[in-house]
């Protein structure tokens, strides 16, 4: 797991120092390693921070340069499956100087060219040059775990991990001038956007290719969502469920440096363990947080895991004074501005504190598997399109902000529904907030909603609601999240139930026998309840929630490096305001 970087000038210029700049910015998540590469004539520099999770020698240094020196790499994620090509690659004949993934990609490209990326099963965002066509080649995994942030012009292309990076090395940037209105409407950027102008995130499941010589690019993509129903039975899918997520535990496993699971006691996070615990010779080391207020806190159950299953515990009770003190450093972690992530950050660290550095995590199961509440109101998305424009428009004059939410666009595709349940502020409040048109707002969410697939359009609907779950809130939130705050304390954050076994068998199960109309997750269940403690299970999904709506109230009344803003605080206080839209006002003004 690294931290990767890269220029490349169309007349030739090495910009060395910018990379530099950009790689040093970068270096809490590449802390064990770092190297530059130029390339001649061409005005390629590319950059690595390393995090040596497999082979931890120097044999992995990057950027790896190919034995001809024909290809280098820059690489940043692990892939699970580099055993089993490295297996293949050497009965073609190609030869191995480390145990490293990085050098199985850089020959699997020589071998098999952009189709090497097809065959990777892991999370990754990678950079090539190929001396040999002249081109600089980026990919990035099926399901955007990793992050690749680029910017292309006619005279540049500039990529990074974190948009840090590109500030780093030119601090006069400017800003996107509408991030601010996809972050009030939804609590995080979604798409490709980012808060400045022009740069972009690679799409997920991607190749790009720039020919320096032509400055020409050619896009293709990899995979493609495919449903292919072919398990129509409910025993079926609980044989295919349990054997594709214990695989993919399994191949996550491999590491060279101490690894454990995120255990928050909920039902994703205990079938991990048990997985987990099954896989590893060593004793297995969970990582928790747990907090005063005890409607939040899960201890009794992550405390009942671990013994069920004799795993070492590292838990921690996280209290308001912790979240406090952690602010400056919590700001300074946000790569780009989110509601969430302010869980992983805390929990990121205490792993860091046990010395472990890579990590399971339960990310994917509730959109896979039918977890949140907007699985049980897809019918919403009949009556949400049907509402009067009056209605909507009325809808602004509401006090309650639950109520306002009729306001949002009745779009189609799923979308109208997702922005009911997952929307922050309505347009009209956006307006006021950024003192805007609401045109512009309007306008911002039609955009987004025409980056949605037509194909989302004839999904059942609680297919619908998968999808828009994964590919919105999961990889512009979820996933971006943990991405920045793990990597800011040096660790690796893996996701087995978005593993490719583990994603194929989910889109291969009929959505009635996926998802079931009184018991969320029916199929994991089923599939491991009865190996795990009674009450693991049965009992409401709490999630992994901190007590922000407590802690906030009282922000106001200590030093803290946010701004006052004593109107909305007061709304929060009075509980007219939920914590996260109060969060998102507070990020938005910084």
């Amino acid at each position: 797991m690294c931290r990767i970087a890269g220029v490349i000038e169309r007349n030739g210029t090495r910009e060395v120092e910018r990379v530099k700049a950009m790689c040093d910015a970068m270096y809490r998540g590449g802390p064990d390693d770092h190297g530059i590469f130029e390339a001649g004539h061409d005005g390629v520099v590319l950059g690595n921070r390393r995090l040596a999770i497999q082979d931890l020698s120097q044999a992995g240094h990057q950027p790896m340069i190919s034995q001809d020196g024909t290809a280098v790499i820059t690489f940043n994620g692990e892939i699970y499956n580099f055993l089993q090509l490295r297996s293949s690659l050497a009965t073609l004949g190609h030869q191995f100087s480390s145990r490293s993934d990085t050098e199985v990609i850089l020959k699997a490209y020589e071998e098999w060219g952009e189709e090497a990326f097809a065959k990777l099963h892991g999370i990754f965002a990678i950079a090539i040059w190929d001396n040999r066509s002249g081109e600089l080649v980026l990919a990035r995994d099926r399901s955007g775990i990793k992050p690749l942030y680029l910017f292309l012009d006619e005279q540049r292309l500039i990529f990074a991990s974190e948009i840090r990076g590109f500030r780093a090395a030119w601090p006069e940037w400017t800003e996107d001038p509408d991030w601010r209105i996809y972050f009030l409407s939804l609590g995080y950027l979604p798409g490709t956007r980012t808060t400045l102008q022009g740069v972009r995130q690679l799409e997920r499941g991607t190749v790009m290719r720039l020919n320096v010589r032509s400055w020409k690019t050619h896009s293709t993509q990899f995979h493609h969502a495919y449903y292919n129903y072919r398990i129509h039975s409910v025993e079926e899918a609980v044989e295919a469920v349990t054997e594709a997520l214990s695989a993919a535990v399994n191949a996550q496993m491999i590491s060279d440096a101490p690894l454990g699971v995120f255990l928050s006691g909920g039902l994703d996070s205990s079938i991990l363990t048990l997985l987990a615990q099954e896989h590893e010779s060593r004793q297995l080391q969970s990582i928790s947080v747990a907090f005063d207020e005890e409607r939040f806190s899960e201890q009794r159950y992550q405390d009942l895991l671990t013994r069920h299953l004799q795993v070492r515990s590292h838990q921690q009770v996280i209290r308001q004074q912790d979240f406090i003190d952690a602010i400056p450093d919590i700001l300074a972690a946000m790569d780009q501005p989110s509601i969430d992530g302010i869980n992983t950050y805390f929990i990121s660290r205490v792993a860091r504190e046990a010395g472990v550095k890579a990590v399971l995590s339960g990310i994917g199961a509730d959109e896979l598997f039918g977890g949140y509440p907007s699985f049980g109101r897809a019918d919403h998305s009949s009556w949400m399109n049907a509402v009067p424009d009056l209605v909507r428009r009325l809808g602004r004059y509401v006090g309650d902000d639950r109520l306002r939410k009729v306001e949002f666009p009745g779009f189609g595709r799923g979308f109208g529904t997702y922005l009911l349940h997952r929307g922050l502020f309505t347009p009209s409040r956006v307006s006021w907030l950024l003192d805007t048109s609401e045109s512009d707002v309007r306008g911002a969410l039609h955009k987004l909603y025409e980056s949605i697939p037509e194909f989302v359009e004839y999904l059942e609907p609680l297919e619908q609601v998968s999808y828009l779950e994964s590919a919105m809130y999961m990889q512009y939130q979820l996933l971006k999240d943990a991405d920045y705050m793990g990597m800011w304390h040096g660790l690796e954050i893996r996701v087995p139930f978005l593993h490719d076994t583990v994603l194929d068998t989910v889109q291969s199960i009929a959505p009635e026998i996926k998802y079931h109309p009184d018991l969320a997750k029916h199929l994991l269940i089923k599939a491991f309840g009865s190996r795990l403690p009674l009450e693991i299970w049965n009992r409401p999904k709490q999630g992994f929630t901190f007590p922000f709506e407590v802690w906030m109230k009282q922000l106001n009344e200590v030093h803290s490096p946010l701004p006052q803003l004593d109107g909305y605080h007061h709304q929060l206080v009075q509980g007219r305001m939920y914590w996260s839209r109060y969060w998102a006002a507070l990020l938005s003004k910084m």
